[in-house]
């Protein structure tokens, strides 16, 4: 319940603020554009015999931004992430854990010269699906139950 809250309250900033500019002659456009990478990641291991590859995966979504005041604006972005890693237990056991997350990131925006931004803000993820896969098998199972979402 206090996350849901929190998530609305972060949703529902830009709302109040642009209520409570009634002194605003003018309105700033909201751009909107997308977001998309590769995922790299690395994992680390100190146990013999169990070596743990990378698996490298992609993200993609929408961002926006509302730039209202002179040098200071909005920004939010809802992206689509991929990730997880793979694993050979003995050399012969090999398996795999894949994880999908949507990530909410609100941030302030602090526009200091023309061609550049800062920004600060949270970013906020949820679990939306894990499998894994026993290797030699074609066993695959849907473990997001398991985890904290």
């Amino acid at each position: 319940m206090k996350t849901l809250t929190i998530a609305l309250l972060v949703a529902l900033t830009p709302v109040m603020l642009s209520a409570q500019n009634y002194m605003s002659k003018t309105v700033a456009p909201v751009k909107i554009g997308i977001v998309g990478g590769y995922n790299l990641s690395r994992i680390t291991n100190s146990q013999v015999d169990y070596t743990i590859e990378n698996y490298s995966g992609y993200s993609f979504g929408a961002s926006a931004l509302w730039q209202n005041w002179e040098k200071f604006g909005l920004k939010g972005d809802l992206v689509f992430s991929r990730q997880g890693y793979g694993y050979n237990e003995y050399g012969t056991n090999n398996g795999y854990l894949i994880s999908s997350y949507a990530y909410f990131s609100p941030a302030a925006n602090f526009q200091a010269v023309p061609w550049g931004s800062f920004f600060a803000g949270i970013q906020m993820g949820m679990l939306i699906k894990a499998n894994c896969g026993c290797g030699g098998t074609d066993y695959q199972s849907t473990i997001t139950k398991h985890f904290n979402r």
